[in-house]
């Protein structure tokens, strides 16, 4: 599809970059920041906790 891409579109064939969405993997800690001790998942409540934890220790708003 890249190929095809550059072949036929030759404007933007310089700003094509291959495996652009490639997968990456998900980090375990960022799983396990997904589920409660029981292994089930957070309930709205505890997601709006962890929500805030985060923001607050990145810095981020």
């Amino acid at each position: 599809m890249i190929k095809r891409a550059k072949v036929f579109n030759q404007e933007a064939a310089v700003n094509i970059i291959a495996n652009k969405h490639g997968l990456r993997p998900i980090s375990q800690s960022f799983i396990d920041g997904l589920l409660n001790e029981a292994g089930t998942n957070l309930s709205d409540s505890q997601e709006l906790l962890n929500l805030s934890l985060v923001q607050y220790s990145t810095g981020c708003p």
